[in-house]
């Protein structure tokens, strides 16, 4: 009730909004694109780096998968460098294609070379290349390539282009959803995949016991490259149309 006299798929909400509303500036602030991102990039290149590490120790003890894990590295380097501090819904088609037909393919085959089954309680060892490495190990620091991908997808420029998606999926779909059905869904969506990150975790590294698990594992390091910049939009987009929301109705009641 509060979105009849506003254009609620503008991508630039603030601009819906008269001078003297309070929230106006803030929404300003999340749209300004911004060309330091210091979390990002920290991330980025502190991953990269400790995948490196990962790698070099694999390699000097010439473990389990350690010739996969040569086209594990070149794969990440190279998607790293079409994605880092680009706007992941800005990219070409042919990245895209590139970057996620290349990600079903490594998954694949990376999961069919894992055959031992592995307790969930040691799941966070496998990680830490300097207390162990054993034959999970290769597969563990896909995890990490992949997840690292993934976090490079989330940069974004400024929140509204992150809006912009939203508000395209909403023209087009059939089912007349709303903007706030829309936003809250995928932010409900998101926080649940949130919560359940770590048993991610443990169906890509334990050993599928039927044909259904099997199907599963063999494309579930696809969700650490597509996760990330999901769950990341889903909340910036909610943090950015609750308080337009908050914005219109202060004008309500200005106007009441």
């Amino acid at each position: 009730m509060f979105f009849k006299s506003y254009n609620i798929y503008e991508n630039k909400l603030s601009e819906q909004l008269s001078d003297d509303n309070p929230y106006k500036k803030k929404l300003i602030q999340m749209e300004t694109p911004s060309e330091k991102h210091p979390i990002y990039f920290f991330l980025i290149y502190g991953l990269y780096l400790y995948c490196l590490l990962f790698f070099a120790v694999i390699l000097f003890s010439k473990s389990y998968g350690y010739e996969i894990c040569i086209i594990v590295i070149f794969w990440m380097t190279c998607c790293l460098y079409f994605t880092k501090g680009k706007n992941y819904l800005i990219l070409s088609k042919k990245a895209h294609f590139f970057i996620l037909s290349s990600a079903v393919i490594m998954s694949i085959f990376l999961e069919i070379l894992d055959k031992q089954s592995i307790p969930f309680s040691s799941i966070g060892k496998l990680f830490l290349f300097f207390i162990e490495i054993n034959q999970k190990s290769y597969l563990a620091l896909s995890i990490l390539a992949f997840f690292t991908v993934g976090l490079s997808l989330c940069y974004t420029e400024s929140i509204d282009k992150g809006y912009e998606h939203f508000t395209n999926f909403q023209q087009k779909n059939k089912r007349g959803l709303s903007m706030v059905d829309i936003v809250n869904a995928n932010y409900d969506f998101a926080v649940v995949l949130s919560l359940i990150f770590p048993y991610f975790i443990y169906l890509a590294l334990d050993d599928a016991q039927d044909i259904f698990r099997q199907n599963i594992k063999l494309l579930s390091l696809v969700v650490f490259l597509e996760m990330p910049p999901y769950i990341y939009r889903s909340f910036i987009v909610k943090r950015y149309f609750t308080l337009f929301i908050k914005a219109q109705k202060f004008k309500q009641r200005r106007i009441l």
